[in-house]
């Protein structure tokens, strides 16, 4: 396993979210392919008559070699997020209804996929519980922050490349956490031996405060930045 270089997710197939359930006394390490509304793109129209008969079979054997290696690290169906006009507003989360528990000295692989190559980043799991007895409607995302040298807690990630925007939906994209359900999340760690404090929030939640690695280039290269307060 490798530390994940800075910017090098830009590209990569796959998500990080490991798993949705209830806790079992063991979970394989597998991740979901994509985060997103159902249902998937419609697929490409069928190729010509005139289509060369050796490139359908090379490209029969080249999807069979893929689906192999999909297969072994990567869930066939994707994490189906939901929309409704129903739904205009999601749960309040804070540390009374989700705890959320970083296991720093655990180390597991993430896997990614890009050109042909599979990578596998060095990580640690993230466990998110619904303590509540509701069901929680849910955002999928979550920032991470670092605590710099002026004791404030800045939002930090392993990147500075801009993600399009577009128009929001109208209606909050989410998913939903039954009681005592959990998600289990994979975090590649920073590269460098820089110690430093980190936490995750999601929503009004926070996890427990740990410390972990980081470089002063990944610090100084950030695009945006922004303080939790």
């Amino acid at each position: 396993m490798n530390f994940q270089k800075f910017n090098q997710d830009i590209n990569d197939f796959g998500s990080y979210l490991i798993y949705k359930g209830k806790l079992k006394d063991s979970i394989f390490v597998k991740y979901y392919k994509h985060i997103g509304l159902p249902p998937p793109p419609p697929p490409p129209p069928p190729p010509p008559e005139n289509y060369s008969k050796n490139f359908k079979i090379k490209d029969s054997l080249e999807n069979v070699r893929l689906k192999n290696i999909f297969s072994n690290y990567f869930y066939d169906e994707n994490f189906h997020l939901k929309f409704s006009e129903k739904t205009k507003k999601l749960d309040s989360l804070s540390n009374k209804n989700i705890k959320i528990i970083v296991n720093i000295n655990d180390t597991i692989p993430l896997y990614s996929y890009f050109n042909d190559t599979l990578r596998t980043f060095k990580a640690y799991p993230v466990f998110i519980k619904n303590i509540s007895r509701d069901t929680l409607k849910m955002v999928y995302f979550f920032n991470r922050f670092r605590l710099n040298s002026k004791g404030k807690w800045e939002f930090i990630r392993n990147g500075n490349h801009y993600y399009g925007a577009c128009i929001p939906p109208p209606y909050p994209e989410y998913f939903e956490l039954s009681p005592n359900e959990i998600l289990i999340y994979a975090i590649p760690f920073f590269e460098g031996t820089m110690k430093q404090k980190f936490k995750l929030k999601i929503g009004g939640a926070y996890s427990n405060e740990y410390e972990s690695s980081i470089n002063d280039f990944v610090i100084k290269n950030q695009e945006f930045t922004f303080l939790d307060e």
